[in-house]
Parts: structure tokens; C-alpha cells; sequence
């Protein structure tokens, strides 16, 4: 929904600034201060420490439909990332892939989640030998649950997409660890250090 509301508000906006209707210039500004409060609501919308963590359903690299039902009892890292075979999440990748022994032996699960396709993490997956699963949120459904779905900006330029975050789901199926904003290189010894306590 607030997708198609920035691209509306943003057509309506240019349209305005360009002297193309009749209205007094302060109104051309007021679809942005819409998109601010939608953008904002995302950013909020994050869930907290504690609580339970969001259901999700989709397809991994294997056309498989996993749950997070499917590991009740046990650990979940849950990561979020912006595109597959993209520097920042291969580096973020690779860093958990080479980490996978030492975070498997905490008994926890690593499970990665972006907006690509099942065949677009196939790839990713073989290309780089990672082994766990990765989630396509195509419609980021799961990416809005868990408050990563959010406004961006690039070289001027406003889009909605994921912000690199990680969710630890305790065996209890609560939230226990919550890193926003992830660096990529160092993110594997974040989710180490957490899952040592």
C-alpha cells in the first residue's frame, strides 16, 4: 500500500511543482509529509525484544515452502538482506557461511530472506556454497512483519526496500536479539556473540 501511495503522492508532487494546476504552492509540498508519516510507520513498526515473533510462509531456493513453525524448540537467526549476489550481502553471506560451524554447534538455524526469486537464491546459493536456506519474500510480506520493509533514498532518488536487519528467535518462538541497520563484514560476530549468551 505505501508503495503505490509514494509512487501516487510523487507523480501528484511533480505535477503540482510544474505549474500544471491551479493550486497555491504550499500544497504541492503536502504529499511528502504523507510519505513521511507512512515511512515513518514502517520504521516503527519493527517488533520488540520479547515478543513473539512474526509468523512467515514462503518458498526457499528449493521451491520448498518453509514455516517458522517448522522449528519450534529451536533457534533462528533470521536475516534480512537487500538483493542477492549484491557486495554487501554476498560479504554479509559468505561471513555466515564461513561462521555456519561455530553458529550450528549453539544449536541455532540460519535462515536469509530478500525480495528475490527461489531460482535467483538458487544461484546465489551454488555460487557461493551457502548452506542454509534463503526465503523469497517477493511480495515482502514477511520483509513489512517484521518492520524491514521501509523507505529509502539513493542519489535523490525515493524506493521502498529491505534494511539490512537480524531477528534471533528464542525456542520459545520470542524475539531475544534485534540488530537493525547490520554492518555486513560484521555481522556473523554479532550474531556469534549473541548466541553465546
Amino acid at each position: 500500500m505505501c508503495e503505490a501511495l509514494f509512487s501516487i503522492f510523487s507523480t501528484l508532487s511533480g505535477y503540482l511543482k510544474t505549474g500544471k494546476a491551479n493550486f497555491s504552492s504550499r500544497f504541492a509540498y503536502a504529499p511528502l509529509y504523507v510519505i513521511k508519516f507512512f515511512s515513518t510507520y514502517y520504521t516503527m513498526s519493527k517488533p520488540a525484544i520479547n515478543s513473539p515473533a512474526p509468523a512467515f510462509c514462503a518458498k526457499n531456493q528449493n521451491e520448498q515452502t518453509i514455516t517458522l513453525a517448522d522449528f519450534a524448540g529451536k533457534i533462528v537467526v533470521l536475516y534480512f538482506y537487500p538483493k542477492d549476489d549484491t557486495p554487501g550481502c554476498t560479504t554479509q553471506a559468505c561471513g555466515l557461511r564461513d561462521s555456519f560451524a561455530k553458529i550450528a554447534k549453539t544449536g541455532a538455524i540460519v535462515i536469509g530472506v530478500s525480495p528475490d526469486t527461489p531460482a535467483s537464491h538458487r544461484k546465489f546459493i551454488d555460487k557461493y556454497g551457502l548452506p542454509f536456506d534463503l526465503l523469497a519474500d517477493e511480495d515482502h510480506t514477511i520483509s513489512e512483519a517484521y518492520g524491514v520493509w521501509v523507505e529509502k533514498s539513493m542519489y535523490g532518488k525515493r524506493y521502498f526496500g529491505v534494511e539490512r536487519s537480524t531477528f534471533i528467535i528464542g525456542p520459545d518462538g520470542s524475539l531475544s536479539h534485534i540488530f537493525p541497520k547490520v554492518k555486513p563484514a560484521a555481522h556473523s560476530d554479532q550474531v556469534l556473540e549473541a548466541l553465546a549468551k
